[in-house]
This record gives structure tokens, C-alpha cells and sequence, in this order.
């Protein structure tokens, strides 16, 4: 039996189960043979019926492998589907993250845009501030030179009609 066995894993079944009923049908035949005395008509019959068992077992055989054969194509054949599936996945996966990958670049673009644009703004309102400044330092510098101005053309055009205020020191 372990002989059996340690040629399965090396040989075909087949050749196996040939040699098997071989063995079988030469022991049966020697040993009627040898019960008989000799060659009888009946030794004839039990080579046929040897032949017989060893067809069927050839045919039950020839059976096993179309089934594991269609077990294998079978199961190539949800593999191959599975492997295709597992691509198609693979690659909407990966369409997806180049899709996100452009989001998150879009993303930090307009992240670096709005804070030039930001920086940009800052320094314009620094810059209106300090012309702000400017103008109103102008607009007192003007308002008052014109003013005081006007009053010393007044007061050296009317100085002599001009009286002091009465209540000109509680100015």
C-alpha cells in the first residue's frame, strides 16, 4: 500500500490501477489454476471478466479525469475572471487617486495663491495707510498754511481798520 502511494505521487493513476488489476487478474488466474489442477475453460472466462472490471475501471477513470479536468477549467476560469476583476478594481483605484492627487494639488495651488494674494493685499493697505498718511499730513500742512495764509494777508491788508477783540484774551 505505501508503495501504492509513493508511485501515485510520481505516476499516472491510470498506469497505477492498470499494473493493480494486472496483479489481480494473474493472482486469480494462478490461483484457479493452480486449485484445478491446470488450464480449464473456465480460466478463459475469468480473464474476460478481468478484462471486463478493467475497462470499467478504465472508463470509471477516463471519468474522474474529464471531471477534474472540467474542475480545472472551472476554476482557470474563475480565476481569470477574479484576476480581471482585481485589475479593473486596481485600476479605478488608481484613477481615483490620481484623481484626488490633482484635487490636493489644485487644492494647495490655490492655497499658495490666496496667500500671495493675501500678502499682496496687506502690503496695498499698508501702502494706502501710509499715502493716507501722507495726504493727511498734506490736506493740515495746506488747510493750515492757507489759513494762516489768508489771515496774514488779512491782517497786514486790514491791520490798521482791524481793532483787537475786546474779549480777545479769552480766546
Amino acid at each position: 500500500m505505501k508503495k501504492l502511494l509513493s508511485s501515485t505521487a510520481t505516476g499516472s493513476i491510470e498506469a497505477i490501477l492498470k499494473q493493480q488489476v494486472q496483479d489481480n487478474v494473474a493472482a486469480s488466474n494462478r490461483d484457479f489454476s493452480l486449485s484445478s489442477g491446470g488450464t480449464t475453460p473456465y480460466t478463459g472466462n475469468a480473464a474476460a471478466a478481468a478484462d471486463e472490471a478493467l475497462k470499467q475501471i478504465l472508463t470509471a477513470n477516463e471519468q474522474k479525469k474529464a471531471r477534474v479536468a472540467e474542475e480545472r477549467d472551472h476554476i482557470d476560469e474563475e480565476r481569470s475572471r477574479h484576476s480581471r476583476r482585481m485589475m479593473e478594481l486596481e485600476d479605478k483605484l488608481r484613477q481615483s487617486l490620481d484623481k484626488l492627487q490633482e484635487r490636493e494639488n489644485n487644492i494647495y495651488a490655490s492655497e499658495h495663491k490666496l496667500e500671495s494674494q493675501l500678502e499682496k493685499g496687506e502690503k496695498e493697505m499698508k501702502n494706502l495707510d501710509h499715502r493716507a498718511a501722507e495726504g493727511r499730513f498734506l490736506h493740515k500742512r495746506i488747510h493750515k498754511s492757507i489759513i494762516e495764509g489768508e489771515e496774514g494777508k488779512l491782517k497786514s491788508k486790514y491791520h490798521g481798520r482791524i481793532h483787537p477783540h475786546r474779549h480777545e484774551f479769552a480766546k
